[in-house]
């Protein structure tokens, strides 16, 4: 049995007492033990409790919950189409006009950490930034990711206010600059700095 306690934590019942979980984190906040195996768990956020029941010693034990910490969080738009970019590489000797799909990479950093994912034919803003999540997830990076479409999702790994102090930052770059072509696809921070963390 469970109970939700806000911000992704609960408190469940075990062989021995209770747990109090951290499911974003992975990690266990509490551990208790009962007189004997816990019937029910009731949580009261407004009073930082939980409410166990053990009826086989008609118990009703009360248990102070550690304060409650939410993830600052940010997000990243990706926008923009693949374009086809005309060049000519001989320049300035020669003319030898080209035509070829653009690519390049997009980047995002957070507290100063950069991670970017390439972009290329066939890419769309919710391709690259389902990129983006493989990327961030998959590495030990500050921010946790989700994507909806080409919206990025980014949540803090570490909980409280420290975190709203992280810069936000976004670049793109083409492989076909040094031409003069611009980026088919750009990241735009929803701040400059992650927020909501406390």
């Amino acid at each position: 049995m469970s109970a939700n306690y806000g911000n992704s934590v609960v408190v469940v019942g075990t062989p021995t007492g209770f747990a109090v979980l951290d499911l974003i984190r992975q990690m266990d906040l509490l551990d208790g033990t009962t007189p004997s195996p816990v019937r029910g768990i009731a949580t009261d956020p407004a009073q930082g409790a939980a409410y166990l029941t053990a009826p086989d010693s008609n118990s009703l034990i009360t248990v102070p919950l550690p304060v409650q910490h939410t993830a600052a969080q940010g997000t990243v738009t990706i926008s923009g189409a693949e374009q086809t970019v005309t060049f000519n590489p001989c320049a300035p000797y020669t003319y030898c006009q080209q035509t070829a799909p653009d690519s390049g990479t997009i980047s995002i950093m957070v507290a100063d950490a950069p991670i970017g994912v390439n972009y290329g034919y066939g890419d769309t803003p919710s391709s690259i930034a389902a990129k983006l999540v493989s990327a961030i997830n998959g590495v030990n990076y500050p921010v946790l990711a989700s994507a909806n479409g080409g919206v990025l999702s980014l949540g803090a790994t570490t909980m409280g206010t420290g975190p709203n102090s992280w810069a936000l930052q976004a670049t793109c770059q083409s492989n076909f600059a040094q031409y003069g072509v611009g980026c088919s696809f750009w990241a735009s921070p929803s701040a400059a700095r992650l927020s909501g963390g406390n």
